[in-house]
């Protein structure tokens, strides 16, 4: 690989690290839906049995089991189709 490639790589992998990441769809819905209905994150988390920091957790976009998201939509009063509205397939990738 010529030099000039190898710091072509470098400088850009620094700029996507300087950019501030956005948050996905999903973690945007389940907030709203949690909003919406006026519940805090320990109350989802109290109703799904785990921690306030793993609801949280999904709220910064990580993506949770097909079991826990089933959980966090029943506590939401909504259904999991709801809160995959307009996720895009790779968002869904990286799931627990």
């Amino acid at each position: 690989m010529s030099t000039a490639l190898i710091q072509r790589i470098r400088t850009q992998a620094k700029k996507r690290r300087r950019e501030k990441p956005t948050k996905g769809r999903l973690a945007q819905n389940i907030k709203m839906y949690r909003t919406r209905v006026g519940l805090t994150q320990p109350d989802v988390a109290g109703i799904c049995e785990c921690t306030a920091q793993y609801i949280s957790d999904i709220e910064c976009d990580r993506v949770p089991s097909l079991r826990m998201l089933a959980l966090v939509a029943i506590a939401l009063d909504t259904t999991v189709s709801e809160l995959l509205a307009g996720v895009p397939s790779e968002e869904l990738l990286t799931a627990d």
